[in-house]
């Protein structure tokens, strides 16, 4: 997932978490994307990360049905640029140290 995406799905779960109820076109015109990919990035907070996301057509627009946390989003930068180059890595083995460049 690049910082572009994740940057995205934070900027989506603020606004929805602020209680405005914003939809996909109001999404679309203030992250300056296309509605199907603002949906898209809906659909993966709701089946992969497990937001609870609801659609209220009283306000045309969508909000949480319980409390939700975005726990990645509290990893700071610096520590999201170790955590990418660790992965780089490639996988430790046990009993081995592993080699830093």
């Amino acid at each position: 997932m690049t910082y572009a995406i994740l940057e995205r799905l934070m900027k989506i779960h603020k606004k929805i978490a602020s209680g405005c109820n914003p939809n996909t076109k109001d999404l679309a015109v203030v992250l300056e994307s296309s509605q199907p990919t603002i949906s898209r990035s809906i659909e993966f907070m709701r089946d992969r990360m497990q937001a609870p996301i609801c659609y209220d057509k009283a306000h045309n627009g969508y909000y949480y049905e319980s409390k939700f946390d975005m726990l990645l989003f509290s990893v700071s930068q610096k520590d999201g640029e170790t955590l990418a180059e660790a992965e780089s890595l490639g996988p430790l083995r046990v009993g081995k140290r592993p080699k830093f460049p």
